[in-house]
C-alpha cells in the first residue's frame, strides 16, 4: 500500500478516472446525493489517496484556504 499526494496536474488519466469513479460511487450512488461533483475546484486542490496494487482504497480532496472556505483542510 502506498499513500500519494498530488496536485491535479500531476494526476495521470488513470488516477483521475479512479478518483472520480470513487467519488461518484460514494456520494451519488451510495448516499443518493445528486449533485454536480465536477465543481471546478479539483484543479486548485491537492489529492491524497491510498493505492494497493493499483486499486484506490481511500481518497481525500484537500482544498486550499480562500478557494471555497476561509480555511483549508490541514495536513
Amino acid at each position: 500500500m502506498e499513500w500519494k499526494i498530488k496536485a491535479f496536474q500531476q494526476l495521470s488519466p488513470d488516477e483521475l478516472y479512479a478518483i472520480i469513479q470513487a467519488r461518484i460511487d460514494v456520494f451519488v450512488v451510495e448516499q443518493a446525493c445528486m449533485y454536480q461533483d465536477l465543481d471546478g475546484y479539483d484543479q486548485e486542490s491537492f489529492h491524497l489517496y491510498l493505492q494497493d496494487a493499483g486499486e484506490l482504497l481511500a481518497y481525500a480532496r484537500l482544498i486550499p484556504s480562500g478557494t471555497i472556505y476561509k480555511e483549508s483542510s490541514r495536513f
